[in-house]
């Protein structure tokens, strides 16, 4: 089981906690979109493996009322760890619960043909983005054998939402459907090329579409989203070739949907990196005649490129001038830091570029934690900042080692 905290709220959770949880619930039209691609038939059985809010349980119930079904409700499947959601759940398909279609259970639990009897001709919904660093590492070690076993390779650092989407394959029956709203990482990652490769030969055709829009800022989050659409469930010996797309909303995303099912050649082949294929085309084409010029080189040949320091606490770890002076912090307390890649417009971020940040109160600085000060010298020196307390017990193994009781009140 995953080891997590999880809260029984009868109301949704604040930005924080959902953040937290990995649970970013759909905006009630992308539901509706995926859900009536999804659902071709008023005989369709409909599985969603971590229902949460219920977005996509109610639409899937407005698909099948539509689609003429005697009893939509009695159609429907889901499973949630969360207790809470099955209020959520209460609201959206009425009491009493039929608790052998509704598991209060974790998904990664659940065994096809066991929990439930019989295979779906869908599965939609949105999965956890809790990163690898909040599961706890046997857990993280049985997902990864029990992917092996199945010939698919994840890697430590895979993400929950990698494990979901691997997991629900196997609940799909022959010709079935799936619709799921991913992070940009399903592009991005490096552990998830294997996870591709297996949608790939699990699915007769498959289209991914890269969203401009942002539809979890109000949750906290930047996160790009990807939404993944595969049709014709099957076993193949080789592997379909994923096409990718990009949309600026969702009508772009109803556009190239309509256009795909209507048989029409939609986007383009997914092979070498995703990240080229979100460019625009004359500048990939440039890039890729720089690419074969004998005068450049990557970047990465002169060197070592990563994705950032992660402290697990950056709202506390990383502060602005303000808290700074607030805290009575000197420059020996603080590392300069580009908080954001977005920050870092064009080919060069100088001394300059930081310091404008800066005074625009963008946050830009690091508590340093290379060397503690001598005990009792918090108080001395007229340090002040305190962690709250989900700071204090949220913090990722990466930065377990800082002592807390360096800034004293």
């Amino acid at each position: 089981m995953i080891e997590l905290m999880i809260p029984t709220p009868r109301a949704p959770l604040v930005a924080a906690e959902r953040k937290r949880l990995g649970a970013f619930y759909t905006p009630e039209r992308l539901s509706q979109i995926l859900t009536d691609w999804a659902i071709r038939s008023a005989s369709d059985l409909i599985l969603e493996p971590s229902f949460g809010g219920c977005g996509f349980l109610t639409a899937a119930r407005r698909r099948l009322e539509l689609l003429g079904a005697d009893a939509p409700k009695k159609q429907i499947y889901g499973c949630d760890i969360d207790g809470g959601a099955f209020e959520f759940l209460a609201e959206a398909l009425g009491r009493p619960i039929d608790h052998s279609r509704f598991l209060h259970k974790d998904f990664l639990e659940t065994s096809a043909l066991e929990d439930w009897p019989l295979l779906f001709d869908a599965t939609i919904g949105n999965p956890p983005y809790i990163p690898y660093q909040s599961i706890q590492e046997k857990t993280r070690k049985d997902l990864i054998q029990r992917a092996n076993i199945r010939g698919v390779k994840l890697g430590g650092k895979s993400s929950l939402w990698a494990h979901f989407l691997f997991h629900a394959v196997s609940f799909v029956a022959f010709g079935g459907r799936m619709a799921w709203v991913l992070p940009g990482s399903f592009l991005q990652a490096d552990y998830a090329v294997n996870i591709r490769k297996y949608i790939a030969r699990s699915f007769s055709d498959v289209v991914c579409v890269l969203m401009h829009q942002r539809f979890f800022k109000t949750e906290g989050t930047e996160e790009e989203t990807v939404v993944l659409l595969a049709k014709g469930r099957g076993d193949y010996s080789s592997e379909s070739a994923i096409t990718f797309h990009d949309a600026l909303d969702l009508v772009g995303l109803e556009r190239i949907i309509f256009g795909w099912e209507s048989g029409e050649t939609v986007g383009q082949k997914l092979v070498g990196r995703p990240s080229l294929l979100s460019v625009d085309k004359k500048i990939a084409r440039i890039y890729g005649e720089l690419e074969k010029d004998n005068a450049c080189i990557h970047l990465g040949d002169l060197v070592k490129v990563n994705i950032g320091l992660v402290t697990g606490a950056n709202n506390f770890f990383v502060i602005n001038e303000a808290t700074k002076r607030a805290a009575h912090l000197d420059r020996n307390d603080v590392l300069p830091v580009l908080s954001k890649f977005k920050f870092a417009q064009g080919l060069s971020f100088s001394q300059y570029d930081y310091d404008l940040l800066i005074k625009e109160g963008e946050r830009g600085f690091l508590i340093s934690t290379a060397k503690m000060p001598d005990e009792g010298t918090g108080k001395k020196n007229g340090k002040k900042l305190v962690p709250s307390k989900s700071e204090k017990f949220g913090m990722r193994p990466a930065m377990k080692g800082f002592q807390m009781d360096f800034f004293q009140s």
